[in-house]
């Protein structure tokens, strides 16, 4: 027949099994908070933008050309410079006969005539459109040029380089007057005529065109 357990003894066993299950429920709170709380943190904290992640490479500088001239193929070489009497210039105008107020588009071509390529400065320091009519000179690119540049090309023989075309928007030019709106040169039917001047180099062709 078991013992029976006096009052005192049970109540002391009851209080060691609350003393326990005390115990055991702070450790799992701790727990509950230590991990949770972790967890709440990690939840909220904003996540790091795309941005944040990998900064955008700063964007690198436009490179501007002040002057196109034959294209990029047309580089400076070792090649000597071109003697005068083997470059063969063209004028030339996008038309032949232009409606009223439409600009001219003016361009010239360079054929090396020797036997050996050669180098030539076709920048706009070397450059002078003229257009005259009746004799009389009308514009001049070189009056009034801005942004003038230097630009070395190598010519092969006998192969034709056509430059980039400059706008004309039909005004007269004056060296001493850059700065105001000069009248547009006399239209109705008038027939123009252009020649050009390159490194000191006349064009050997001139192109004639009309203006309405």
């Amino acid at each position: 027949m078991a013992k029976r357990l006096t009052a005192k003894q049970r109540r002391a066993r009851t209080y060691t099994v609350l003393v326990a299950v005390v115990l055991v429920a702070g450790l799992v709170w701790a727990a509950v908070w230590w991990f949770g709380g972790d967890a709440a943190e990690e939840a909220t904290q904003p996540s790091p933008t795309e941005t944040e992640l990998e900064e955008e490479p700063s964007p690198s500088p436009s490179v501007t050309v002040d002057y196109d001239g034959l294209g990029p193929d047309g580089l400076p070489s070792d090649a000597p410079a071109c003697e005068i009497d083997v470059i063969e210039i063209q004028a030339m105008t996008d038309q032949q006969t232009y409606g009223s107020g439409d600009p001219v588009m003016m361009s010239f071509m360079l054929v090396n005539a020797g036997n050996v390529p050669c180098q030539v400065n076709v920048g706009t320091t070397q450059q002078d459109y003229v257009v005259s009519a009746g004799g009389e000179t009308v514009f001049r690119s070189s009056d009034c040029m801005s942004d003038r540049v230097d630009q070395l090309v190598t010519l092969e023989p006998d192969e034709p380089r056509e430059t980039q075309p400059i706008e004309w928007d039909r005004r007269y030019s004056d060296e001493d007057s850059c700065d105001e709106e000069l009248d547009r040169v006399p239209a109705n039917g008038t027939e123009y005529t252009l020649s050009v001047v390159v490194a000191g180099i006349e064009s050997q062709g001139t192109r004639d065109f009309v203006l309405q």
